[in-house]
């Protein structure tokens, strides 16, 4: 009977002598290639490998392409208004889809007639002066109202 020490000695010599006979056939030998598999191989077209697609790249988000305003038209010219009257002047920038819409207001004698921001036209004295709406993105697009106040 054997014992436990001399049992694993022999089960190690008789791994290491089964593995050193698979390594020199190996070495020694021609690989054998079932023919099953010989013939799947001759069939079989050779997969193509692709490299991993880089990520998109991030787009710059497109900017709107600006509308130069053109002109600008008032709804009512010539005005004619009492002291202490008011009227609303509508500034129309011309074309219509211009990116930029803003109005810039002023008047040539703000001791007769005085304007704000919104077109708010205030008559202050007797006389006459000039409303100008101008656009605030192009200087040469201009309108104007002459005012006569009694």
């Amino acid at each position: 009977m054997m014992t436990k020490k001399r049992t694993k000695v022999f089960l190690i010599s008789a791994i290491m002598l089964i593995l050193s006979s698979l390594c020199y056939a190996q070495s020694t030998e021609k690989p054998v290639i079932p023919d099953s598999l010989l013939q799947q191989t001759q069939t079989t077209q050779p997969t193509q490998t692709t490299r991993p697609t880089q990520p998109a790249k991030p787009t710059q988000p497109t900017q709107p392409k600006e509308v130069s305003v053109t002109g600008v038209t008032l709804n009512n010219t010539p005005l004619n208004l009492n002291v202490n009257g008011t009227y609303t002047l509508v500034a129309t920038v011309q074309p219509d889809n211009a990116t930029n819409k803003k109005i810039e207001w002023s008047s040539n004698n703000p001791a007769i007639v005085s304007v704000d921001a919104n077109g708010n036209v205030i008559a202050k004295a007797a006389g006459r002066a000039v409303i100008t709406a101008t656009s605030a993105a192009n200087p040469n697009a201009v309108a104007r109202c002459t005012v006569s106040i009694r």
